[in-house]
């Protein structure tokens, strides 16, 4: 995603500084990883949950479940966390499964797991947990913008080296851990070590310099966001602040002089000012810089810009994918202004009912 053309050209920015990778696409790909590891016993369990599904079966397996309040989930292979919930739903009924499909004749016997093959899949399935926590926290049509995404990539990766160097971890799950580890890295040197995720996160008022150690790493951070405030200072000059002088100069070269000395100077003041109060953790991103835009002007317009670019694409593609149902049967004339109201409608009615908690199975109907 990337900020739009028209706040690029003001800048003259590339806008591939702006061009950040979908956070829960990249966690998708870093999962297909581990369960590409155990590709054997996910497709067991697919093939199990398939045949029970099945309308005669599913009733026959019924009859004898005794944890009715646990439902068996089948998964979308494209998408992994389906695949995690099918996992963890199967292995919570391996012994009513297993002692089912002891019963069963044809090709779904050979389908069969041993004890060893359920304890992998759940392992597995809590092991793959924080990477389901990091993509409800920066999607799930909560609005997680780009402040986001350096925080729980940090999380995933202490998570992998946590299991790496243990002791008493299975070789398999350290391989796993390893391999999903290089390509966490990978995925974030492809875009998320660009300028925008770095100022998001030190405009994060309750994070600021923690996520960033060393001071050569300090310095060459607050100097990306130096070089683009004095960008903003410019675009918004404020005269007086300061205590520089802010009388009229009297050439254009005096001009220019007291543009760029006023610039640097608070830039200087404004940044370190911010960056030496310390982070406040219990405060709203929105709610602080909304509160201390006097205290920083400039700082503040830059916030109003970054942490407004949202840190994942799922909802934009869910609202595709949504819309093949709209525009259907009896509505298939609907024109694009009708169909963006009626979705936006949608959109806002489900918000409404899960702030009051009002979400109930009446909604669902609208998907």
């Amino acid at each position: 995603m990337c900020l739009g053309t028209k706040w690029t050209r003001m800048y003259d920015f590339s806008g591939q500084e702006f061009r950040i990778r979908c956070f829960c696409h990249a966690v998708n790909k870093v999962a297909e990883i581990g369960l590409l590891e155990k590709e054997e016993i996910v497709k067991l369990i697919r093939e199990q949950v398939i045949f029970i599904k099945q309308p005669k079966m599913k009733a026959e397996f019924r009859k004898g479940l005794k944890k009715r309040d646990i439902k068996l989930c089948r998964d979308c292979p494209t998408r992994w966390n389906s695949t995690r919930n099918m996992l963890g739903s199967a292995v919570k009924l391996r012994a009513e499964i297993s002692e089912f499909l002891s019963t069963q004749k044809g090709p779904i016997s050979s389908s069969m797991l041993s004890n060893e093959q359920w304890n992998q899949a759940d392992t597995l399935e809590k092991f793959l947990a924080p990477l389901e926590d990091s993509s409800l926290a920066c999607g799930s049509g909560l609005y997680a913008t780009l402040h986001l995404g350096i925080p729980h990539f940090k999380i995933l990766g202490a998570h992998f080296q946590a299991t790496i160097t243990k002791e008493g971890v299975k070789p398999w799950l350290t391989t796993i851990a390893q391999k999903m580890n290089a390509k966490l890295v990978s995925v974030i040197k492809e875009t998320w070590e660009s300028s925008g995720p770095i100022i998001a996160c030190l405009l994060n008022p309750y994070l600021k310099l923690l996520e960033f150690s060393g001071q050569q790493e300090i310095a060459r951070v607050t100097g990306i966001l130096k070089e683009l405030f004095i960008i903003y200072a410019e675009r918004y000059p404020a005269s007086g602040q300061h205590g520089i002088p802010s009388g009229e100069p009297k050439s254009a070269y005096e001009e220019y002089i007291q543009s760029r000395v006023s610039n640097v100077a608070s830039t200087e003041s404004e940044i370190d000012r911010y960056l030496g109060t310390s982070p406040e953790p219990k405060c709203d991103v929105n709610d602080y810089w909304r509160k201390y835009e006097a205290v920083y002007p400039v700082l503040s317009k830059i916030a109003r810009d970054y942490l407004a670019v949202c840190a994942y694409s799922v909802d934009s593609e869910r609202s595709f994918s949504v819309s093949k149902n709209v525009v259907a049967g009896p509505r298939n004339r609907l024109g694009p202004k009708s169909l963006g109201k009626t979705m936006c409608l949608k959109s806002w009615y489900k918000i409404v009912c899960i702030q009051a908690g009002t979400l109930s199975e009446d909604i669902t109907v609208l998907d």
